[in-house]
């Protein structure tokens, strides 16, 4: 097995998201953009200004030359609004029924 597909199955299994309108789960750019999003929200209601280096980030990701947060990969978005880290063991048992 080649180091890329490797890549590409631990993406999918482990962090890419089903997306059900589209009927699939997610690609690894398309995570990348979901991942800058939310750190662009984040910095923006803060009213820091880190446009220009997330587009950097955003570039290196995608190329996989620099490798960002694998907690904001498998669970960045909502989930990162509307739960802390401290609260997020708690949420995760509740969600999966224990």
């Amino acid at each position: 097995m080649s180091i890329t597909a490797l890549q590409d199955y631990v993406f999918t299994s482990k962090y890419s998201r089903y997306i059900p309108e589209k009927l699939r789960r997610e690609t690894f750019e398309e995570a990348v953009d979901r991942v800058i999003d939310m750190h662009r929200r984040h910095f923006a209601a803060k009213g820091i200004p880190v446009d220009d280096l997330l587009k950097i980030c955003e570039a290196a990701m995608k190329n996989r030359l620099m490798l960002g947060s694998q907690r904001a990969m498998q669970f960045g978005g909502v989930i990162d609004r509307q739960i802390t880290a401290g609260r997020y063991k708690a949420w995760r048992l509740r969600r999966i029924g224990l």
